[in-house]
């Protein structure tokens, strides 16, 4: 033989030996499968009666919770509406609330300026309180200048009552004269007419007139009074000028007209400038 064919016959034994190692030692190890299969079949098949009885647990505990779900659900529903009419009702007090600050806010501007207004009212009471007691004070006085003017006044009326009497008995001792001097006028009248003379003008003498001067004109030395005829003025009167209680001068009266008269001042008499205003009267008591 070859010596390929020796190896070749040395590689098949070495093939065949290790082919019977591997067979026995599968063969070895079947038996050890089949015991460890029927072993993991009790096994699986108790897992399997416990796993069903924990399947028909969870069963049961999936339909007693999936019952439990439905009544949370239910529970959750009505919690949830409960809780949408609270939020509503949160809203609606809110809403409230802010009508309540606004309001407040309001009341708060109204309460300050009440209390300004109180404030200044009582102040105003003060200020009124003060002058009532000023008032009452003035009263009192009042009362007082009163009773001394009821007094006064009923001295005074019997002075009136007095004076009136005086006064009587003069206007009758005044009538009684005024007629004796018109007797006696009459008899000068009648006389001159007699004897034919005739008094001049400028010696008459001028009854008591009072008036004012109206216009002085410097110019033409003319100064106008506020009396005329129909207060008895007559040419060539005299009217004595003062202001006040001092004496201006003296005028003679010129022209003479309804309600007034034209006069012109006499030198010899002037000691102030005659002036619009001034006190003019025939007579000086």
């Amino acid at each position: 033989m070859s010596t390929l064919a020796k190896v070749f016959v040395v590689l098949n034994l070495v093939f065949a030996v290790i082919y019977l190692g591997i067979t026995a030692a599968l063969l070895s190890k079947q038996e050890n499968w089949y015991h460890k299969h029927e072993s993991l079949r009790v096994t699986h098949e108790k897992d399997m009666k416990e796993k069903g009885e924990t399947i028909n647990a969870l069963q049961s505990d999936v339909q007693r919770l999936t019952a439990a779900n439905q009544t949370d659900r239910a529970e959750i529903n009505r919690l949830s509406a409960e809780l949408k009419s609270k939020e509503e009702q949160r809203l609606d007090a809110e809403k409230k609330w802010n009508d309540v600050n606004t309001e407040l806010g309001k009341l708060r501007e109204k309460y300050e300026t009440l209390s300004k207004d109180l404030e200044e009212q009582r102040q105003g009471n003060v200020r009124l309180s003060a002058e009532n007691d000023k008032l009452k004070a003035d009263l009192d006085e009042a009362v007082k200048i009163k009773e001394q003017t009821i007094d006064d006044k009923m001295r005074l009326s019997k002075d009136l009552e007095d004076s009136k009497m005086v006064l009587d008995n003069l206007e009758k001792a005044h009538v009684e004269l005024a007629k004796r001097n018109q007797e006696n006028e009459n008899i000068i009248a009648n006389y001159l007419a007699k004897l034919k003379i005739r008094i001049p003008q400028e010696l008459v003498k001028a009854p008591a007139i009072a008036g004012r001067v109206i216009g002085v004109s410097d110019q033409y030395n003319l100064v106008m009074i506020s009396v005329g005829d129909q207060d008895g003025v007559k040419e060539g009167y005299e009217f004595t000028i003062s202001r006040g209680k001092e004496f201006v001068g003296r005028v003679k009266v010129d022209k003479v007209f309804p309600d007034m008269c034209a006069a012109s001042a006499l030198e010899e008499y002037q000691r102030e400038k005659i002036q619009k205003g001034d006190e003019a009267r025939t007579r000086v008591e």
